[in-house]
């Protein structure tokens, strides 16, 4: 079982050179096809040497068609491929025709942030920390987040769905949560969850925190010591053949953690223990802008 792993060329392609033939090749597939031709998926090897699944190099203004989709089913086919795992900047829209599985790496990244967040803060029992959720929030992530920090603030644009929320949690674990529209209150807390995907809409005021975590976003207003919008892996121990880029999405560890049968479903990742996962897999996280 293997994968492919999508690059936005126009990101990468300062990392891929294409050869003057493949170059002359793109123009007169663009000429007679009306689309380029994709770039040869080339292969992604482990430390043994073992492939372990394709790169794939697209455009988003290009849907996968005609030729480029008959050489897609033809690997998917011959390689046994069962998943597309996307970087955060490749629509998802452009593989319509093709019936894999899509992995993003979202369940992930809230594993990986809420570990980052129990780190970062030392006494979460005593610590007022500030929760930015909305109508589309993950409710599992909101309960496990109130669960470890009991002292929580949430920032919502719409009051009744903060205390319709609020109410749930002190059903389901019986903690009393205080709901706040005025991002003033981010001054007291010493970290600042966001799980909303909306833009806050109060700009009058700025969100002010020592610590700022997102989740979906990095479009608000902030003022901290450490901002955290975008996570990647280093991985020292994998080959992406023709290619120099060194840091992968968290897409990629969730198809290995499917691979070696770790997680059967995306319900099971968040009872993963990362730190021992990725020290077995030599695997490092970056963490961007953060100050």
């Amino acid at each position: 079982m293997k994968f492919f792993y999508v690059f936005n060329y126009d990101i990468y392609k300062k990392d891929f050179v294409l050869t003057k033939k493949e170059l002359f090749i793109n123009k007169l597939y663009k000429l007679f096809f009306g689309y380029s031709k994709m770039i040869d998926p080339s292969d992604i090897k482990d430390n043994s040497f073992k492939l372990i699944g394709k790169s794939l190099f697209v455009s988003n203004d290009e849907i996968i068609k005609g030729r480029n989709l008959d050489r897609i089913n033809k690997l998917i086919e011959e390689e046994d491929i069962k998943f597309l795992c996307l970087e955060s900047d490749v629509d998802s829209e452009i593989f319509k025709d093709i019936s894999l599985m899509i992995l993003n790496g979202m369940e992930l990244r809230f594993k990986v942030l809420f570990e980052k967040a129990k780190k970062i803060i030392e006494y979460p029992d005593k610590t007022q920390i500030g929760l930015m959720i909305d109508g589309k929030s993950n409710y599992e992530y909101i309960k496990m987040i109130c669960e470890y920090f009991p002292l929580v603030i949430f920032f919502v644009n719409n009051p009744y769905l903060g205390d319709n929320i609020s109410g749930n949690i002190l059903n389901d674990i019986g903690s009393s949560i205080y709901v706040s529209k005025d991002i003033n209150s981010s001054k007291s807390c010493e970290l600042i969850f966001d799980l909303s995907s909306e833009t806050f809409s109060d700009k009058i005021n700025i969100i002010k925190t020592d610590n700022y975590i997102s989740l979906y976003k990095n479009k608000e207003i902030v003022e901290a010591k450490r901002k955290i919008n975008n996570v990647k892996v280093r991985c020292p121990n994998i080959i992406i053949e023709r290619s120099n880029v060194k840091n992968l999405e968290l897409s990629f560890v969730e198809a290995l953690m499917y691979e070696d049968k770790v997680v059967k479903s995306k319900n099971d990742i968040i009872n993963v223990d990362m730190d021992k996962y990725l020290y077995e897999k030599c695997f490092k996280m970056i963490f961007f802008n953060e100050e």
